[in-house]
C-alpha cells in the first residue's frame, strides 16, 4: 500500500491541498456559543425546567446598579446616572424614583375593585365592622384622630371608607412588603435596610445574548459611571453594577483570547521543543501539518454538523493541537533516526509498515473515546466529541498517508546533532524497570496508595458562576450588590403555567394558598405573589358575584342609616360619605388587571414575575422563603403532587443537583469508555495478557489523575470531568506503540526510539494541554490543569508497568 501511496505521489498531494483549501473555507463559517448555559444537558428535565425559567422570565437580561457614597448622599449621583441611561437607546426601561403617593394610589386602585378582593373572610369583617356598636366606635375613632391630625389625606381616606372596609386591602399591601427583601423605601428612593446604597433598577433593550450590541451597553456604563465618579467625586461614590449582559461580554472576551493565548503558547513550546530533539529542523515543521490539515477538517466537520458550536467546545483547540501533532512525531521521529545510506524511499516504507499498525489503532482507540462523548449528555461535550474525533482521524490519515511524502530522503539532508538525545535515556530506564521489577511494582502500589488518598479530598464544583470568566471588578461589584440587596439563590422560585392568562392567574392563587397554609405551619417563612393583587378569574367572579349579594339595595339602605346616626353623635355630616355609597354600589364592569398598575411601583415588580414559555404558555412566578428545618426536596414533592408540570427552583439545589449530574456523568461516560477500548484492544492483540498489560497503566493512571487532583485541590466541574475520555484515549496510544514495539524489535534499536518517540508525544500533549492554563477562562483552565495531571501520569505509568510486565527485550535493549 506504501509503495503504491509514493508512485501516486504528486497526485495525492494536490489532492490533500484541494481538499485542506475545501475545509478551511468551510471552517471560516463556524458560528461560536459564548453562553455557559448553553454547556448544560439538553435532555435533562430539571435542567430543561431551569432553562424554561431563564428564559420565560428573562433572568438574565435584568440590571441592577447600586451607588453608594462614603461622604454625603448618592441620590444626585444616581440622579445623573440614570439621566444618562435614559438618553441612550440601550434601555427599555429604568427605574429609579419610587414615589411616595405610590402606596395612595394603588390603595385608590384595589378601592375601586373592591369586589374582587371580597371572599368570605372579608364579607364576615364587613358584617362586624356594620354592627351598630362597631360604627359607633370607630366614628368616635375618627373623630378624636381628626381632631389630633386634621390633615387633608385622613379625612379623604374618612369619606371613602368611614366603616374601615378596606382593612384587608391593606393587609393585601403589607403582605407585598416582601417583595422589596433587604429594601426600603426613602425620599422616594429604593435603599438597602442600612440605608448605604441605592439601587437603579433597567432592563436593556436587547438580551445577553446579543453580543455585539452587550459590548456597547458594557462601554457605556463603565463610560457613564467614571463621568458620575468624576462629577461626584465628594461624595466618593462607590458604583457596582451587574447584569448578564456583562458576563456575556467578559465570557466571550476570556474565551477568544485565551483560545488565542493557548493555541500560540501550545504551538510555540512545540515547536521549540522539536527543534530541540529533532536532528533535521525542517521535520518540526513537518510534524504540526497534521495538527493543520486535522484541525481543519473538525472545524469544517462541525459546521456542517452545528449550526452553532460552543466556543468552549473549540476552545479545545490547543488541546487538540497537543492530542494530532503525536501522529505526526511517531512518523517523523523515527525517519529522523534513519541514518546514512539506509535514508531512502525502501526504508521509509519499512517504517511506515512497522508504524501502521500501532499508529492505526491508537488514533482508532482516541477517536473512539471521543465518541462515547456522544452519549453525554451535555451538548458541549457532544460538540467536541465531533470537533476532536474528526482532527484525530483527519490528522493519523494525513501522518500515514501524506506526510511520508513530504520528508526529504537525501543522505546527510539537513543533519545536525540534536540538543535532547531523548532516545538514550530510555534503554537505560526500561533496563533497570525489566531487572527491578518488584522494586518498581512497589513504587507503584505506594503512589497509588498516595493517589487513593488524595480522590478522597476530591471535590465538586456545580455552580456555574464559579465557571463564568468573572474579573476581580465584576466578583467585587456582585459581592456589593448581594450584601446589600440579599442572594437571590437564597430564596425559592415557584413557577405554574396556563394555556391562558386566566388559567396562569387561577393555578398561581392556588398555590399561594397552598403556600400560605405552609406558612401557617411554620415551614414557609415568607411568601411574594402576584395573587396577593391579582387572584385568578374564577376567585374574582365569586367574589364579585359575593360583593352584589351582600351590598344589596337594601344593604346599602340600612348602612346609610347606621353611618347617618353614627356621623350625627360624633358632629360630622351624614352626607359627606356619599362616595362610599357610590362606590360599594358600583362595580366596575372589568376585573382588576395588569395594566392597572401601569403607573404604579409594582409595574416593574409584576414584568419579573410574568412571562411566556417557548409554546406560548403564561408563566407566574411566586418565591417563598423556607424555613431552615423544611428540606427544600419533601418542598418541591408537596408542590409537584399538587400542581402537575410546575418548576420549582432554588439556586443552591441546582448547585447540589448539578453536582450529582458531574458525579454521574464521569462514571457513566468512563464505563462506555473503557469498555470500547478494551473490545478493540483485544480485537488488535486476540491475546488476553496483552489486553491486560495495555489496560494496566490505563487504570492507573485514571487513579493517578484524580488523586492528583484531590491533592491540588482541582475540583471537578462541567468541564473537567471529561478527563477520563483523555487519559482512555490518549495513554492507550502510549501502551500500544510501546508493547506494539517490543514484539518487532530485534536489536532493540526500535525499541529505544519508540520510547523517545512516546515521551515526545506525551510532553507536546502535556504542553498542548498544559497551554490552557494560561487561557485566562476559567473553563480552559481548570480542564487544562486536569488533562495536563493525566496525560502526565499516563505516561509515568505506561513506562514503569510495561517494561516491567513484559521484561523479554527490555532487558538486553540497546539505542
Amino acid at each position: 500500500m506504501f509503495a503504491s501511496v509514493f508512485k501516486r505521489r504528486k497526485f495525492l498531494l494536490a489532492g490533500a491541498a484541494v481538499l485542506w483549501l475545501l475545509c478551511l473555507w468551510l471552517a471560516s463559517g463556524v458560528k461560536l456559543e459564548e453562553d455557559l448555559f448553553k454547556l448544560l444537558p439538553d435532555r435533562d428535565p430539571e435542567i430543561a425546567s431551569f432553562r424554561q425559567l431563564l428564559s420565560a422570565f428573562e433572568l438574565m437580561d435584568s440590571m441592577f446598579i447600586a451607588v453608594g457614597a462614603e461622604q454625603g448622599s448618592p441620590i444626585n449621583a444616581a440622579g445623573f446616572l440614570a439621566e444618562k441611561m435614559r438618553k441612550s437607546d440601550l434601555f427599555n426601561s429604568i427605574t429609579l424614583e419610587w414615589r411616595d403617593d405610590d402606596v395612595l394610589t394603588v390603595m385608590d386602585i384595589l378601592r375601586r375593585h373592591r369586589a374582587d378582593f371580597f371572599s368570605e373572610s372579608a364579607k364576615s369583617g364587613a358584617e362586624n365592622k356594620l354592627r351598630p356598636e362597631a360604627l359607633k366606635a370607630k366614628f368616635s375613632h375618627w373623630k378624636r384622630l381628626l381632631t389630633e391630625t386634621p390633615a387633608p389625606v385622613l379625612a379623604d381616606t374618612f369619606r371613602n371608607d368611614p366603616v374601615g372596609l378596606d382593612a384587608f386591602l391593606l393587609e393585601k399591601l403589607k403582605a407585598m412588603k416582601a417583595f422589596s427583601g433587604k429594601m426600603q423605601v426613602k425620599g422616594g428612593r429604593l435603599f438597602s435596610k442600612d440605608g448605604g446604597n441605592l439601587l437603579i433598577m433597567a432592563r436593556p433593550a436587547f438580551p445577553a445574548s446579543d453580543i455585539k450590541r452587550s459590548e456597547k451597553l458594557v462601554e457605556f456604563m463603565d463610560t457613564a459611571i467614571g463621568e458620575a465618579e468624576r462629577k461626584y467625586s465628594s461624595e466618593k461614590l462607590r458604583v457596582s453594577w451587574l447584569a448578564g449582559h456583562r458576563f456575556s461580554v467578559e465570557n466571550a472576551r476570556k474565551m477568544k483570547l485565551g483560545l488565542m493565548i493557548s493555541i500560540s503558547i501550545s504551538i510555540t513550546s512545540i515547536l521549540i521543543l522539536a527543534l530541540l530533539i529533532y536532528r533535521r529542523p525542517l521535520l518540526a515543521l513537518l510534524n504540526f501539518l497534521p495538527v493543520l490539515f486535522g484541525g481543519a477538517a473538525a472545524l469544517a466537520l462541525t459546521r456542517l454538523i452545528y449550526p452553532e458550536v460552543s466556543a468552549i467546545a473549540i476552545g479545545c483547540g490547543s488541546l487538540l493541537v497537543g492530542i494530532t501533532v503525536d501522529y505526526g512525531i511517531h512518523v517523523c521521529y523515527h525517519a529522523d533516526q534513519l541514518r546514512g545510506e539506509s535514508i531512502g524511499k525502501d526504508s521509509l516504507i519499512k517504517l511506515l509498515k512497522k508504524l501502521s499498525g500501532p499508529l492505526s489503532m491508537g488514533a482508532l482507540t482516541t477517536v473512539a473515546a471521543f465518541l462515547v462523548l456522544q452519549f453525554s449528555v451535555l451538548p458541549g461535550y457532544r460538540q467536541l466529541s465531533v470537533f476532536a474525533a474528526a482532527g484525530v482521524l483527519a490528522a493519523a490519515i494525513f501522518a500515514l498517508l501524506v506526510l511520508p511524502l513530504l520528508i526529504p530522503l537525501k543522505p546527510g539532508f539537513g543533519f545536525k546533532r540534536p540538543v535532547l538525545r531523548i532516545s538514550d535515556i530510555f534503554p537505560v530506564i526500561f533496563r533497570w524497570l525489566a531487572n527491578h521489577r518488584i522494586a518498581a511494582g512497589i513504587f507503584i502500589l505506594l503512589f497509588t496508595g498516595f493517589a487513593v488518598a488524595g480522590t478522597m479530598r476530591l471535590k465538586f464544583e456545580g455552580d456555574l458562576r464559579h465557571m463564568n470568566a468573572a474579573s476581580p471588578e465584576i466578583e467585587r461589584d456582585r459581592q456589593q450588590i448581594v450584601g446589600a440587596f440579599g442572594d437571590p439563590l437564597a430564596s425559592v422560585s415557584v413557577v405554574v403555567a396556563g394555556k391562558t392568562a386566566g388559567e396562569a392567574f387561577q393555578s398561581s392563587e392556588e398555590l399561594l394558598k397552598v403556600l400560605k397554609n405552609m406558612e401557617s405551619r411554620g415551614n414557609v417563612t415568607s411568601v411574594t405573589s402576584i395573587s396577593i393583587l391579582l387572584p385568578g378569574p374564577r376567585t374574582v367572579k365569586s367574589n364579585r358575584q359575593r360583593w352584589k349579594k351582600f351590598w344589596s339595595k337594601e344593604q346599602i339602605s340600612r348602612t346609610k342609616k347606621s353611618i347617618s346616626m353614627a356621623a350625627e353623635d360624633n358632629g360630622f355630616v351624614p352626607e359627606a360619605f356619599t362616595p362610599f355609597y357610590e362606590s360599594v354600589a358600583n362595580v366596575p364592569a372589568e376585573p382588576l388587571g395588569l395594566e392597572d398598575f401601569r403607573q404604579t411601583v409594582f409595574a416593574d415588580i409584576f414584568r419579573n414575575l410574568i412571562g411566556k414559555s417557548g409554546s406560548g404558555e403564561t408563566m407566574i412566578m411566586t418565591r417563598a422563603a423556607l424555613s431552615p428545618e423544611f428540606a427544600f426536596d419533601e418542598f418541591r414533592k408537596q408542590l409537584e403532587s399538587r400542581f402537575p408540570g410546575v418548576i420549582v427552583y432554588r439556586g443552591t439545589a441546582m448547585v447540589a443537583y448539578i453536582m450529582k449530574l458531574i458525579y454521574r456523568e464521569i462514571y457513566r461516560i468512563a464505563l462506555i469508555a473503557f469498555a470500547v477500548i478494551v473490545i478493540l484492544l483485544w480485537l488488535y492483540h486476540r491475546n488476553f495478557k496483552m489486553t491486560g498489560v495495555n489496560l494496566l497503566p490505563l487504570l492507573l493512571s485514571l487513579i493517578w489523575s484524580f488523586g492528583m487532583m484531590g491533592w491540588f485541590g482541582v475540583k471537578i466541574n462541567l468541564m473537567n470531568c471529561v478527563i477520563s475520555i483523555f487519559v482512555f484515549g490518549l495513554v492507550v496510544d502510549y501502551s500500544i506503540f510501546l508493547v506494539s514495539a517490543k514484539g518487532m524489535s530485534g536489536n532493540g534499536g526500535y525499541l529505544s526510539h519508540t520510547g523517545g518517540a512516546i515521551a515526545f508525544s506525551a510532553l507536546t500533549t502535556m504542553f498542548g494541554l498544559g497551554a490552557m492554563l494560561f487561557g485566562l477562562h476559567p473553563a480552559f483552565v481548570s480542564l487544562g490543569f486536569a488533562a495536563t495531571l493525566g496525560i502526565g501520569g499516563g505516561f509515568l505509568a505506561v513506562v514503569l508497568t510495561v517494561p516491567a510486565l513484559l521484561p523479554g527485550n527490555f532487558v538486553k535493549i540497546t539505542n
